[in-house]
């Protein structure tokens, strides 16, 4: 393999042209502010083939036999017949997940328990949570059942799981349910950003994917590679100014439109919430050192688990159905 090395030059250094400085700074404080909108745009048209081609919507059985499994059944209409013949019970996961990810932690034995107390009634729901908010996926998630279905849920849901799963819960009224009826009973809301999280607002957006690639790192190899691989797939497009235009993170910034749209009085039925939120105290240098340096106490305002206020799970937020009673806080070191 022929090698092409330059010469030295004989001469002096050159200087620095004052072209060359202007150029960049016209380029960075003008041209990029100018293609941003339009990049941004791209970009989020980018993540949502992303997500529909590599993480699509899908509606998925739960037993204990795949629960863990990416490949597992989708619900047909015979599920859904199935489904409606009893109490069921629905899993939502968060972001940067998918079902088999979320619950993968649970003990064979617990979701043996959960399958047979609701009698093999148990689904999950793989939702799009980057460019689409939680009403679109409440929106997707209706339109795949029959019309003439009768649903009796409980859900057991995690971080931005929770808003798809209050909007099923509480917006009904707001939903083209045609002939379905959907009750919703008991809701577990775990780590739910009821209250939002400034780690959403776009000007955090790096610590953002800092913090949950740190997190990865307590996370198995099997669970954590997918999920590092969607967050590098959303850093790369991040960086060119997508984060404005994804529907489905701006769902989680306290001050957003989604926010101040969900906690309003709405519909509140029989639904009953229970909330589980933490108080992580790193316990690992690294992270220790991490969390000092980002300031991630002040940003989120007191205890919290690395992304979501520990009061803003369960505290008063505008909705009827907040605060929730008798939540359980857990604290210690992770």
């Amino acid at each position: 393999i022929r090698s092409a090395v330059p010469e030295e030059s004989s001469g002096q250094p050159a200087s620095r042209g004052v072209i060359g400085l202007v150029g960049r700074k016209v380029i960075k404080e003008l041209v990029f502010p100018l293609l941003r909108p339009m990049l941004g745009a791209a970009a989020a048209s980018a993540v949502h083939w992303l997500e529909t081609t590599r993480w699509p919507y899908r509606v998925r059985t739960v037993t204990p036999d795949d629960y863990r499994q990416a490949d597992a059944s989708p619900i047909d209409r015979d599920g859904w017949s199935r489904i409606g013949a009893g109490k069921a019970l629905l899993l939502v996961h968060g972001t940067f997940s998918r079902s088999h990810m979320a619950f993968a932690a649970l003990p064979k034995a617990d979701v043996e328990t959960l399958y047979r107390r609701y009698e093999g009634r148990v689904f999950a729901f793989d939702h799009l949570f980057l460019s689409e908010d939680p009403a679109a996926n409440v929106r997707w998630l209706v339109s795949q059942m029959p019309d003439d279905v009768r649903l009796d849920l409980d859900i057991v849901c995690h971080s931005r799981g929770g808003l798809v799963s209050r909007v099923l819960s509480e917006k009904q009224s707001e939903l083209s349910l045609g002939g379905r009826t959907i009750g919703v009973g008991k809701v577990v809301l775990v780590g739910v950003p009821n209250a939002g999280t400034a780690l959403a607002d776009p000007e955090h957006v790096e610590t953002l994917l800092d913090v949950f690639t740190n997190i990865l790192n307590f996370v198995p190899d099997s669970f954590g590679a997918p999920a590092l691989s969607m967050i590098v797939e959303f850093a790369k497009l991040a960086a060119i100014g997508a984060l404005g235009n994804l529907e489905g993170l701006k769902s989680m910034n306290p001050a957003g439109d989604f926010a101040r749209w969900l906690n309003t009085p709405g519909q509140i039925g029989t639904t009953r919430y229970f909330a589980v939120a933490s108080n992580v105290a790193p316990a690992e240098a690294g992270l220790r050192h991490f969390v000092r340096s980002r300031a991630l106490n002040a940003l989120l305002k007191g205890g919290n688990d690395l992304v979501v206020p520990s009061d803003g799970v369960f505290a008063g937020n505008g909705s009827p159905l907040f605060p929730v009673g008798h939540p359980l806080l857990l604290e210690g070191e992770s």
